[in-house]
């Protein structure tokens, strides 16, 4: 009787556990859903070399957005824990699960029609180096692109204008990319790119 009361209450204890995690997987989904594209944008920026120390106005500048859209959208980043109270620093391990786990559901993303862009996903760096036997070619529509491929939509408008200011914030998103869109090969490498750039931000505080 004892052995069976002790495996009722072992039982009992793991639904518990499940259930609590259910919920908070649950709120963090609707935190997540309540996001703007133009939040990764922002937070992508901040874990960059020139971008982690810049003002909200230096921010907005960089990015191709207005003050006010960059203060609200740090503003939605601290609700959802990516980001901390001060809305300095970014929390690494949250980006990263919500990064590797969420964006291809929360931000997804079908190839277009063939035309004029910039590279991304498995056509551009770090992506592309590392995946052979691609034919596909991927690009953001731009007027002033000088490649040619399945036309894609960046996570926000202003990408075109923003990456060609800033490499380091270009492979970020070409990462991204390949999270939402890329097969299970671009995706891997897509994991270990971004995890040794997120290591990288996380050691120099």
């Amino acid at each position: 009787m004892c052995a069976y009361l002790k495996k009722a209450l072992s039982l009992q204890t793991e639904i518990l556990f499940a259930i609590r995690e259910q919920r908070t997987n649950k709120i963090k989904y609707l935190t997540y859903t309540q996001m703007k594209p133009q939040d990764i944008l922002v937070l992508l920026k901040k874990i960059t070399s020139t971008g982690k120390t810049l003002s909200c106005h230096g921010l907005a500048e960089s990015l191709g957005l207005s003050a006010s859209t960059v203060s609200e959208s740090l503003e939605r980043c601290k609700k959802a824990k990516l980001i901390d109270r001060d809305k300095k620093r970014v929390n690494v391990l949250a980006l990263q699960e919500f990064l590797i786990h969420g964006i291809a559901y929360v931000f997804p993303v079908e190839a277009g029609r063939v035309g004029r862009g910039i590279p991304t996903n498995s056509s551009a760096s770090p992506i592309k180096e590392n995946i052979t036997g691609s034919s596909e070619i991927y690009v953001w529509h731009y007027v002033k692109g000088t490649s040619r491929g399945q036309q894609i939509e960046p996570i926000y408008p202003t990408v075109p204008e923003a990456v060609l200011r800033d490499d380091e914030l270009y492979q970020l998103l070409v990462i991204v990319d390949a999270l939402r869109i890329g097969h299970s090969r671009e995706k891997s490498v897509a994991i270990e790119e971004l995890t040794k750039r997120l290591n990288r931000y996380a050691e120099n505080k």
